[in-house]
């Protein structure tokens, strides 16, 4: 938020400003074995260019060490920006599983739970 500053009688007085800016929202996720997760949102990128902005509202739940939901976020008219590559390789010995990162922009952000 930012703010805006008044002059009064040789001093300066703060207020709080009226507009709220917010960051972009950057997540990496674990991509799953038909790369359904990481197309949807290739796919939205690409209509955005084509067709025309698209927006969603998203809820992120975050999720204790037992996996129960403990926090949710929403974030009103969210649009991807970026989405990462994703690197194959054959090099690697163990299991690894693909991620890629991705970054949304959106309007408000709210704590829902």
């Amino acid at each position: 938020m930012g703010e805006s500053a008044q002059g009064f009688r040789g001093h300066t007085a703060f207020q709080t400003g009226d507009t709220i800016g917010y960051d972009s929202l950057s997540l990496r996720f674990a991509i799953d074995e038909d790369m359904k997760n990481y197309t949807e949102i290739f796919d939205w990128m690409v209509n955005n260019r084509e067709v025309g902005l698209d927006f969603s509202d998203m809820i992120l739940t975050v999720l204790s060490n037992h996996n129960n939901g403990t926090k949710e976020f929403q974030f009103q008219d969210a649009f991807p920006t970026s989405l990462s590559g994703v690197e194959f390789t054959t090099q690697a010995t163990d299991v690894e599983y693909l991620q890629a990162d991705v970054t949304f922009r959106y309007s408000e952000f709210r704590i829902i739970k």
